[in-house]
């Protein structure tokens, strides 16, 4: 499946005392790559809400921190959907400096009922996730 790329220059509000990116700034990061994935894609968590009625909600998370982030640098966000299934997906993403890759992360979002019970993906989006 196709990433969406986002580049980002990084924020001095994003650095810790010991002058790098803290690591619970690169939550913040991650999800500007998720929002330009879904912007890109016409498929924003908003807009699934008000047609659908839907939520996504986090059911898992990894990160893998590779190397340290300072502020003013250019970083890349590289988003894509690994895998779709019936209510749930799974963000890969990666954030690199030029060519390194500084973080892995992957996330499982699934999609739940006004009642908090799985939903299955409605076709359109699903179409939306997996286009090329």
């Amino acid at each position: 499946m196709e990433n969406e790329t986002l580049e980002v220059v990084i924020k001095k509000s994003y650095v810790d005392k010991y002058g790098h990116v803290n690591y619970k700034k690169y939550l913040d990061l991650l999800r500007l790559g998720q929002d330009n994935f879904a912007k890109k894609r016409g498929i924003s968590f908003s807009e699934i809400r008000g047609t659908f009625g839907l939520r996504n909600v986090i059911l898992q998370m990894s990160i893998e921190y590779v190397d340290q982030v300072f502020p003013f640098e250019k970083v890349e966000i590289k988003t894509r959907v690994e895998k779709v299934g019936n209510s749930s997906f799974v963000y890969s993403q990666e954030i690199l400096r030029g060519e390194k890759i500084v973080t892995r992360f992957t996330s499982t979002i699934v999609m739940i009922d006004k009642n908090g019970k799985p939903a299955t993906i409605p076709p359109d989006v699903r179409t939306k996730l997996l286009q090329k």
